[in-house]
């Protein structure tokens, strides 16, 4: 299984960029660590709009329900 854009989602373009190395979530914010160890926020509009979607999501898809 390959795992690319479909699978990522909105994640995607910190996954495909050559300068991150790590995506972080603390429940409230995505931090992003890139390849000079510098950490930064990612926007807030982005895990707002995004991350309690995709949270949904994995949670549904792994209901014994679903």
């Amino acid at each position: 299984m390959e795992l690319g854009k479909e699978y990522f989602g909105p994640l995607w373009s910190f996954v495909a960029s050559n300068e991150i190395t790590d995506i972080d979530y603390n429940g409230k914010e995505i931090w992003l660590t890139n390849i000079f160890n510098e950490r930064f926020r990612a926007n807030q509009q982005f895990v707002t709009q995004y991350m309690n979607l995709l949270l949904w999501s994995s949670l549904h898809s792994a209901s014994p329900m679903s």
